[in-house]
């Protein structure tokens, strides 16, 4: 019975695609609650008559600016994935690809 051989790039892509998939539940999971907090601290500050004027006002940017940085952060995964992906997809033994480099051997000087 022959066993198939599994190529690195398709190890590559399982290990690629569980961290992006892990990444994307928890992403979803703290934006949610992350939401909920938001909401829930703007609305008791616009309720509170002891604060200064500006309190709400400088929490409501903070919000904005959070939001904004949590849609950077998963935009940059997104490409950054895409980027890899393709990476890996692309190790296929195209003629005219890159020769791989010899492995670097402890104590002896690296090759130009």
């Amino acid at each position: 019975m022959a066993m198939a051989m599994i190529r690195c790039a398709d190890l590559a892509l399982l290990a690629l695609d569980l961290g992006k998939a892990t990444f994307d539940n928890v992403f979803v999971s703290v934006s949610t609650i992350q939401d909920i907090v938001e909401d829930g601290a703007s609305g008791l500050l616009q309720r509170v008559p002891l604060l200064p004027a500006p309190v709400p006002a400088v929490f409501g940017e903070w919000v904005t600016l959070s939001r904004r940085l949590r849609s950077d952060v998963k935009e940059t995964v997104d490409r950054t994935y895409r980027r890899l992906r393709s990476l890996a997809e692309d190790d296929d033994g195209e003629a005219g690809a890159a020769p791989a480099r010899p492995a670097h051997r402890p104590g002896t000087p690296h090759a130009a």
